[in-house]
């Protein structure tokens, strides 16, 4: 959930779909009226099971920065003016606290930054943006973790969500123990970087839960989100994978409609059903397997002892491989196969036998499919 920080009114820079209206819009001044339709999809989605909501913040109010705007500073730099920073935090904190007394809605976290250390967060901008320095960013992370704990909140603080992996890396390197110790989880996006392994270490030796918190691009038929999922999932092993946005224009959604569109034709991008073929079939409670087959990935649930393989081919050919069932003492038959190509979408296929261990995947050119393998024991097990 955006928790919104209100542009100044005299200031009309950006989309309407980026003007997330503030719960302050002036010093002293609440308005808990505000942002009603963020706060509806919000409830629609935790009426369809969403049982995990974070918060997280764009920028301060307009009032509480340098520039006057919460579009960012007109050189890129640091924007929340030094008197406000206990301000700030005390915003978010009083937010959460609303959400949790008022609404019953729990933050599991509270983020207050946004690819931070960006330098695109410029005055005049077409969305919220705020750039915090590493110095800035250890110093508000304590202030929310402060005033979270102060008022007895059970919400935790995450943080960087720099716009690369490599960023984040770099910023929760460079923080402090004291400022390390606040965070409960690393949140990081994917949009570059390759430093996916040493993240993962560094949360693993922090005990950080880690979570790919933004990820998203303009490719229509899904082959370019997909690729990047096999590569997050067998190289960074988030706890969460999460896409920009399920509904945007071009080919950036799962669904098409323009940012500011004047209607609710919403069609289905190709993208849509690449995402089901992940999304479907592992669920959460999933554990992520070894598979050395660099285009899949692997996950098997313990309790349906159901394995799940997705292989991705973003080739011009065919890809067949073997997957070897070694580590199974017990395994079904044979294996449901779904598939979604250009001419496809999550259709079922003819089920692939399992013979001698061995369970042949055959990947058709320019395609993502899924195997389901059900009543898989490990060995140990």
């Amino acid at each position: 959930y955006n928790i919104g920080g209100g542009e100044n009114p005299k200031y009309h820079f950006m989309q309407s779909r980026a003007a997330i209206p503030g719960f302050m819009p002036r010093p002293q001044q609440w308005d808990w009226s505000a942002d009603k339709n963020q706060l509806q999809v919000l409830r629609d989605a935790m009426g369809m099971g969403v049982n995990i909501v974070e918060g997280f913040s764009n920028s301060p109010p307009y009032w509480m920065t340098i520039s006057g705007s919460v579009t960012g500073a007109p050189n890129g730099s640091d924007n929340l003016a030094a008197k406000f920073y206990r301000d700030f935090a005390r915003y978010l904190v009083r937010v959460t606290q609303h959400f949790h007394q008022v609404l019953s809605i729990n933050f599991r976290t509270l983020e207050p930054l946004n690819e931070p250390s960006s330098s695109w967060w410029r005055f005049g901008g077409r969305q919220e943006g705020c750039h915090f320095g590493w110095p800035a960013q250890q110093k508000i992370i304590a202030l929310v973790g402060a005033g979270l704990r102060e008022l007895g909140l059970a919400t935790t603080v995450a943080a960087p969500d720099e716009n690369t992996i490599d960023g984040t890396l770099a910023a929760v390197n460079a923080y402090s123990p004291a400022a390390q110790a606040v965070l409960s989880q690393i949140n990081t996006h994917s949009y570059g970087g390759s430093a996916r392994s040493a993240l993962r270490q560094a949360a693993a030796r922090l005990g950080k839960r880690l979570v790919m918190s933004e990820y998203g691009d303009n490719d229509a038929s899904g082959m370019t989100m997909a690729r990047r999922i096999v590569l997050d999932m067998r190289e960074l092993r988030p706890t969460a994978w999460i896409y920009w946005q399920a509904i945007d224009g071009g080919g950036w959604g799962f669904m098409r409609n323009a940012s500011n569109g004047p209607n609710m034709d919403m069609p289905f991008n190709k993208k849509y059903y690449v995402m089901m073929q992940f999304s479907r079939y592992i669920r959460p409670g999933f554990r992520f397997l070894g598979i050395d087959d660099d285009r899949s990935i692997a996950a098997w649930h313990p309790a349906s002892r159901r394995l799940v393989v997705v292989t991705v081919n973003a080739d011009v050919a065919d890809h067949t491989m073997e997957l070897q069932l070694n580590n199974f003492t017990r395994y079904g038959a044979s294996a449901q196969m779904i598939r979604t190509s250009s001419a496809e979408n999550v259709r079922i296929l003819k089920p692939v036998p399992i013979k001698t261990r061995k369970l042949v995947l055959y990947a058709k050119a320019q395609s993502v499919t899924t195997w389901l393998v059900h009543n898989c024991v490990p060995i140990g097990a």
